[in-house]
């Protein structure tokens, strides 16, 4: 897509462990169908609150995801600024 706009679904879960079940097969393929049939969407990519179990981390990865776990997924406050749309912030990495 030479020049075109690039876009990931990007889904976040805010749960302590995330285990490869039938609801996540399901989900997973949901979201991929979907992104199939969008222009643009290159991808897929889940972030996680706390872990994900190793086999639903190679399940996804194999499937083409890209997977976060341990990100800070709590709103913060956004930074006033004058005269500002706001800015852009990366998620934070939650230590162990």
């Amino acid at each position: 897509m030479a020049g075109g706009s690039q876009w990931v679904v990007l889904g976040t879960l805010p749960v302590d462990y995330l285990a490869w079940t039938p609801d996540i097969v399901s989900g997973a393929k949901k979201v991929e169908d979907y992104a199939s049939n969008q222009r643009g969407i290159t991808g897929q990519e889940l972030w996680v609150e706390g872990r994900l179990s190793p086999t639903t981390r190679r399940a996804l990865q194999g499937r083409g995801w890209k997977v976060r776990d341990k990100v800070d997924l709590a709103p913060k406050k956004p930074a006033k600024k004058s005269g500002s749309m706001g800015s852009r912030r990366e998620p934070r990495e939650v230590s162990e």
